[in-house]
């Protein structure tokens, strides 16, 4: 990862206390969209990391918190 990306998997996924799009885009100088875009790919990132890794299992907890996945 980027240390961009990282920061923002870090702030707005993995920390306890999130960060707002609005802290990481000055922290940044990206826009806010900007932010929320790489945050997405991130987040497809991980999903498509993870079910690689544990498959059905976390594929089914995947789906109970909400999140889509291929199967869905």
């Amino acid at each position: 990862l980027s240390e961009k990306d990282r920061m923002i998997l870090e702030g707005r996924i993995l920390d306890d206390e999130k960060s707002t799009l609005q802290e990481l885009s000055d922290r940044l100088g990206l826009s806010k969209e900007r932010v929320r875009q790489i945050e997405n790919k991130l987040r497809e990132r991980l999903r498509t990391f993870l079910l690689g890794q544990a498959g059905g299992e976390i594929e089914e907890w995947l789906e109970e918190q909400g999140y889509e996945t291929n199967e869905s």
